[in-house]
């Protein structure tokens, strides 16, 4: 059915921003573990526990990945607050949706009522009926 099939891709879009968001918070952690490895090998390059042409090598590696991570991040980051942005719209607009349809549901059910008390109590009916 049409509501099944939606459900399951709002599911999946769901399950998808979940996941989205957890490797945007995974991908920061390593852009921070990278500063902390690039500060230790900068460290043993100027002790000369490294060689400097290894620490040339090893901080080019380090700074690719770094960049790397830093564009997925930002890329990433705007999809999920694109989305966060989309789905409180959505449930701004459903909330006033929700909120019309209750007054003119209630509305409805007033006039439902007023229609039955009408009958029950009209001069064509000789008496109560319920």
């Amino acid at each position: 059915s049409p509501n099944t099939r939606a459900s399951t891709v709002l599911g999946s879009l769901l399950a998808g921003m979940k996941r989205r968001k957890r490797e945007v918070g995974q991908a920061r952690k390593r852009i921070a573990e990278l500063d902390r490895i690039f500060k230790r090998i900068y460290e043993d390059d100027i002790s000369g526990t490294i060689s400097h042409d290894r620490f040339l090598k090893l901080s080019a590696e380090y700074e690719a990945e770094q960049r790397e991570l830093e564009e997925k991040v930002k890329a990433d980051q705007q999809e999920v607050d694109a989305y966060e942005q989309n789905k409180s719209d959505f449930d701004s607009f459903a909330a006033i949706i929700r909120k019309y349809v209750g007054i003119k549901g209630k509305a409805h059910k007033e006039n439902a009522l007023n229609e039955r008390k009408k009958k029950r109590y009209s001069p064509c009916n000789r008496g109560y009926t319920a």
